[in-house]
């Protein structure tokens, strides 16, 4: 396919639409939650569990670390 006839094609595509790009169809995500707080619901339990997943991997690279020096 030459440039010319590719270039042709483009102008004769469908323009985009800003309303389709905010879409959560096209891999942006749920829409931001509305409710009464700016959070959703249960942003502490997953708070909790990347402090804890951050803890234990932590510990994991000691433990590497301290087996190797051995």
């Amino acid at each position: 396919m030459s440039y010319t006839v590719r270039a042709e094609e483009e102008e004769q595509a469908e323009p985009i639409d800003a309303d389709r790009l905010d879409s959560p169809g096209l891999g942006q995500g749920a829409p931001p939650y509305e409710g009464d707080d700016s959070r959703p619901p249960g942003g502490w339990l997953a708070a909790l569990r990347l402090v804890l997943v951050g803890l234990a991997s932590g510990l994991i690279v000691v433990g590497l670390a301290v087996a190797l020096m051995e």
